[in-house]
């Protein structure tokens, strides 16, 4: 993956890693309420937080594990490497329970420029595809940063929320913690493709407009590809916040 060219301003290290949060999450195993906080992803984790990803994105991303991912190696590769670089620019989100550091949920975040979405993997099938329909939608249906008449924007990679805890609370309030991410950083804006009912659930909460949104089946006579076959969702949504 080529170099993305933003990066954490060396004049904020002192502050990193900042906590942005600090809320009330369900237990949804005994019902209890558990304090927890959102903070920086911190180096020293970076490699924990890869590895609960790699175990949970591709299984739970429903484009994806609709194509079987896991026999595509090469894409699996890729997208990691991708995490990897992403990482790199120190803006990704991680939850934890208060007073202790197993983390509980995840958001890798990216800053990108129009170029930069526009990135083509190498080799990968599964992942070139997904890319090409997103391509697409930016394309025809929604771009963001024409839209906003921004040159970049703050968006989603990735994330990752324990299944013992409230997946809609805890994702809720990542979301709504770009804001802050936003504002410090002069990033005006946040987009991504949603795909899911819970994660469009968890926008709409956190102030999101939708601005496209598609059936699956209707995909591939839009697209001429993205045939996801077995998906249980029903639509995805591109969906945007302006701060």
């Amino acid at each position: 993956m080529k170099k993305l060219n933003w990066i954490r301003p060396l004049t904020d290290v002192q502050h990193y890693p900042l906590i942005y949060s600090a809320f009330e999450a369900t237990n949804i195993k005994n019902g209890e309420k558990i304090n927890l906080r959102i903070e920086d992803l911190h180096e020293e984790s970076f490699n924990e937080a890869l590895k609960l990803m790699k175990n949970y994105y591709f299984k739970n991303n429903p484009m994806l594990s609709s194509k079987r991912i896991e026999n595509d190696e090469i894409s699996m590769n890729e997208i990691f490497e991708s995490w990897k670089e992403i990482l790199q620019q120190k803006i990704s989100i991680v939850c934890y329970e208060e007073n202790s550091n197993e983390i509980i949920g995840l958001n890798f975040l990216s800053v990108i420029t129009e170029e930069e979405f526009d990135m083509k993997p190498t080799n990968g099938e599964v992942y070139a595809e997904v890319k090409r329909v997103s391509r697409f939608l930016k394309d025809i249906f929604f771009n963001p940063f024409d839209h906003y008449c921004v040159k970049q924007i703050l968006t989603g990679v990735g994330s990752y929320v324990s299944d013992k805890y409230n997946n809609l609370e805890i994702e809720a309030e990542m979301l709504k913690v770009r804001a802050d991410i936003g504002k410090m950083f002069n990033i005006q804006v946040t987009s991504e493709i949603f795909p899911t009912e819970i994660s469009q659930n968890a926008a709409i909460l956190s102030e999101f407009e939708e601005n496209f949104s598609i059936d699956y089946n209707k995909l591939p006579k839009i697209v001429c590809e993205g045939f996801f076959p077995g998906i249980k969702e029903t639509k995805l949504k591109i969906m945007s916040r302006k701060f």
